[in-house]
């Protein structure tokens, strides 16, 4: 499993390891529970591009897109439509629906290129004295206006761990 913003940056080559680009954003379907796609910016596609995240295979250095799975022009804004960027998750409340609040997404993790949990913070400050909460991603989460609403029944929160600095480091 990985976090979402550890994809940033990641190099991305095709099915013959030429390589395309670099990750500069993520997009996230909350409605599917998945990774939608993600923003290449790279030479040799000539302009940034999307990538559908079910046309990568995700490995530890390097993710591999399949033939033609480079989605440009009018077709990527259309794709893009019921996504978020990963920048604009992490300024979601998230919410249950009693209405308590529950922490402001940090990050997103992930298991390929499925969803698998919620990574919350309260701020800087309990980030490195108690870490973060992790919310196991709910069965239906309703995007509300900047807030995630999450089912009251939803798993509890598993409390972080200390970080050692704010790099973690």
């Amino acid at each position: 499993m990985r976090r979402a913003s550890d994809l940033l940056g990641r190099p991305v080559a095709d099915a013959q390891a030429v390589p395309l680009g670099t990750v500069t954003e993520v997009l996230v379907d909350f409605a599917r529970g998945r990774l939608g796609a993600l923003l290449v910016d790279g030479k040799n596609l000539g302009e940034s591009g999307l990538i559908s995240a079910e046309d990568l295979e995700f490995g530890d250095e390097v993710l591999t897109a399949r033939e033609e799975a480079v989605i440009s022009g009018e077709a990527a804004v259309i794709y893009r439509q019921g996504k978020i960027t990963l920048e604009g998750a992490r300024n979601l409340a998230v919410v249950n629906h009693t209405g308590r609040r529950l922490g402001k997404v940090a990050d997103l993790v992930l298991d390929g290129a499925r969803l698998v949990a919620l990574e919350l913070s309260e701020g800087l400050l309990q980030d490195v004295f108690e870490g973060r909460s992790t919310l196991p991603m709910p069965v239906e989460a309703d995007l509300a206006r900047e807030e995630l609403v999450v089912p009251a029944d939803s798993p509890a929160l598993t409390p972080g761990r200390p970080s050692r600095g704010i790099n973690g480091g």
